[in-house]
């Protein structure tokens, strides 16, 4: 790993040297279109992960990418050591500042450390290996097996190939974040604080004026929206009163037991019939009397409805000893009358409570 000039705005140029790299070569022309290509390169960078904490950069071009990829662990402790922080340096592959041959073929090529072989294909670096000795034949052969086009069986001469002072591909981090964009970025944050630096008084004024109308606007809708909730909630309110008058008003007009049975002892034969059985839930009453014979059991049903107070009477089949006789019915509700009613003559009210 070496380290170069500066590269703008305080950050240093940290060149990684190609015996701590490893590179590949991705084809992206088969049925990916030229939109999805940077996003198919960046994801098969990502799946690709030559080291367990690898830092990456990727380029493209046209159909083809390429990636180069370090041990992250091992090129910051070299930076620590030469005094420089993560923040301050810009990472370079040694081999993305070789200049690129005129044409396509394979070269040799002497590095700072070691020798590297390329392939070059349509500007392209398709194939790439390191040495730290210039490769014997079988090593070059070894290589240049599967690469594309005429290759000889014997490595080239060893070449100096001089840097250029940008790499040949534009690289990108797979966070998408380039040193171009972040100092673009920054002459914009610059550029924009001296544009505030340098606004006139009545800008400012009617900045303000516009805040201040912006500020009333949000306290009229806050003021709007409490109103809105006192609303809703006196609403409410009016639901559950309304629904506990309704509750008190069928309370009242539920005839209570002690008037029914005082309505049946009214109207049950004094002789003749005995009462077994009284059971009233709500307007709801269960009979159960004996009746001597001869007693005719229409005409006691008779008498419970000319009173007003029964309705929906029926005479229950169940099995009951001799004589008995059960009758389910409904008590009907008491009419309330109303106060500008309640001191009209006697004749004009019902006979019974409940009666019509």
């Amino acid at each position: 790993m070496n380290l170069a000039g500066r590269a703008g705005l305080g950050r240093r140029r940290v060149v990684v040297a190609r015996s701590l790299l490893r590179v590949r070569h991705f084809d992206l022309s088969g049925g990916i279109s030229v939109q999805d290509r940077p996003a198919a390169l960046r994801a098969q960078a990502l799946a690709w992960q030559p080291f367990e904490d690898a830092t990456l950069r990727f380029g493209l071009k046209g159909g083809q990418g390429i990636c180069f990829g370090w041990d992250a662990v091992q090129a910051s402790a070299a930076a620590a050591q030469a005094g420089l922080s993560a923040d301050d340096i810009e990472w370079v592959p040694e081999s993305a500042l070789l200049l690129p041959p005129e044409g396509d073929g394979c070269r040799l090529v002497s590095l700072r450390e070691g020798y590297e072989g390329q392939v070059w294909q349509q500007g392209m670096l398709l194939s790439s290996r390191w040495w730290p000795e210039p490769p014997s034949e079988v090593e070059w052969s070894n290589f240049i097996r599967l690469t594309p086009g005429p290759a000889g069986d014997s490595p080239p001469a060893v070449a100096p190939v001089p840097e250029g002072k940008r790499p040949w591909i534009e690289l990108r981090s797979p966070d998408q974040s380039q040193d171009s964009v972040a100092r673009l970025e920054r002459l914009i944050v610059f550029g924009g604080g001296l544009l505030l630096v340098g606004l006139t008084v009545p800008v400012v004024h009617e900045a303000w004026s516009l805040h201040s109308a912006v500020r009333q606007a949000e306290e009229q809708v806050e003021t709007l929206s409490a109103a809105a909730s006192s609303v809703a909630r006196l609403r409410t309110e009016a639901m559950q009163l309304n629904s506990s008058t309704a509750d008190l008003v069928r309370g009242l007009r539920t005839q209570s037991p002690l008037l029914v049975m005082k309505e049946l002892s009214e109207v049950l034969p004094k002789e003749g019939v005995v009462l077994k059985e009284f059971d009233q839930e709500g307007d709801k009453l269960k009979l159960t009397v004996e009746l001597a014979p001869g007693l005719s059991r229409s005409a006691l049903v008779e008498r419970l409805q000319s009173t007003g107070v029964f309705g929906s009477i029926v005479e229950q089949r169940a099995q009951l000893q001799a004589n008995w006789v059960a009758y389910t019915m409904r008590v009907n509700p008491v009419v309330l009358v109303p106060p500008s009613q309640a001191s009209a003559p006697a004749s004009d009210a019902p006979r019974k409570a409940g009666a019509t």
